[in-house]
């Protein structure tokens, strides 16, 4: 739904206007709401609540953020179980990944829906003509009976996903004394606020912010600018559910299969300068998917790892640590979304290549900062003292 949105809402980017709100409203829960939901709740019960939140048959509703800011917990939750299945196999190295990504659906090809003519093809691609006339065949929208199944589908998958929450996921005993909960629960929101804040003080929490910022430019501008400036425009609407089928399809597979971050920064880096120089033509149409399903590998690293690397590197404050994770990866949302209908796509896949080159030299200090805090120091020893097993996101 998300990747529809700047086609089905474009008149006067309405659609990126949503998402930026959307974004901005979880830019702010995300601070303060889930550790005292958390608390009040429980991680299970939490995460079932925010996702009763997403089950809702109004596609022209705008997603307030609230559920969104919620489903951290779900991060904090598999964290915190595979940090417990480590201790139970006593195994060194586990593979923490988990892909978020769904295989999309599309809408059905109508019959009204003819070629796209030179003209306007040249206004697709990264040199766009920044008008929503572009491609007017390609940008129709189809039926509201149409658009109300396909979000009556994800309604039902998501009555489903939350009885399965239920019935089946475990509540996460807490290691607290009952006094220590006392005291969590009578904390007062400014502390919990506050206590976001006070983990800047961290260097690596600093340090790690350009590369969470980018998990939130590099989704925002696939969602977006390419489902609409490279899809729409020059395929038509309904093939973004095929061609982000192939994203979500290969993110999920490669999240079970993909571990070390730097590893696939080429890749990435050669997605965006691909869709900066090629000008996007229905004849080449396997390029379309190609282009989603690499960029789809890349993503399911930044998304298994770097919220495997906020569990290990800050395994005692997690809480705060996945409200960072979420307040910052929501301002990348936010900024993208924001200026999405004001530049064009050059302009908006060069800002992306900037933050990516700048998160890996941050990233690079991270693992510096790593390296020398405990040089030569073995795995197990780091655990037992309290480390920050890094190492073993790879």
């Amino acid at each position: 739904l998300q990747s529809l949105q700047s086609s089905l809402s474009a008149e006067e980017g309405l659609g990126a206007a949503f998402l930026s709100v959307l974004f901005a409203a979880l830019t702010l829960l995300s601070v303060f709401l889930p550790p005292i939901i958390i608390k009040k709740l429980g991680c299970k019960w939490t995460i079932a609540a925010s996702m009763c939140c997403y089950v809702h048959t109004n596609p022209y509703l705008c997603d307030p953020g609230l559920r969104r800011s919620t489903t951290l917990v779900c991060q904090m939750h598999l964290t915190s179980l595979l940090l417990a299945l480590r201790m139970l196999t006593k195994q060194e190295k586990i593979q923490k990944t988990l892909s978020t990504n769904t295989l999309g659906s599309s809408f059905c090809q109508s019959s009204n829906q003819g070629e796209i003519s030179e003209e306007d093809l040249e206004c697709c691609g990264a040199y766009d003509c920044l008008t929503d006339a572009t491609n007017s065949t390609g940008l129709e929208r189809p039926s509201d009976s149409l658009i109300y199944t396909l979000v009556g589908v994800y309604a039902a998958s998501g009555v489903l996903a939350v009885l399965l929450v239920i019935i089946f996921l475990d509540q996460i005993k807490s290691d607290q004394t009952e006094t220590e909960k006392e005291k969590l629960m009578s904390s007062s929101f400014w502390s919990t606020f506050l206590a976001t804040f006070r983990h800047l003080k961290d260097k690596r929490q600093c340090l790690l912010i350009p590369l969470t910022m980018y998990s939130g430019f590099e989704q925002a501008f696939l969602a977006g600018d390419y489902s609409k400036s490279f899809i729409t425009c020059a395929l038509g609407i309904h093939y973004i559910g095929y061609v982000m089928i192939s994203f979500a399809g290969i993110n999920s597979l490669c999240s079970l299969l993909f571990g070390n971050i730097s590893q696939f920064t080429v890749l990435n880096t050669g997605c965006i300068i691909t869709v900066l120089l090629w000008k996007p033509d229905p004849k080449q149409l396997a390029v379309f998917f190609v282009i989603s399903g690499l960029w789809g590998v890349s993503d399911a690293v930044w998304q298994t790892q770097t919220n495997a690397l906020y569990g290990i590197l800050f395994e005692k404050n997690k809480e705060a640590a996945f409200a960072n994770y979420r307040l910052w990866e929501s301002v990348g949302f936010v900024i993208a979304f924001a200026y999405s209908t004001k530049l064009q796509v050059y302009i908006k896949t060069y800002i992306v290549l900037s933050v990516l080159v700048l998160s890996m030299v941050t990233y690079g200090a991270v693992e510096y900062l790593e390296a020398k805090s405990s040089p030569g120091t073995p795995a197990a020893t780091k655990k037992e003292n309290g480390g920050s097993h890094f190492q073993e996101t790879h």
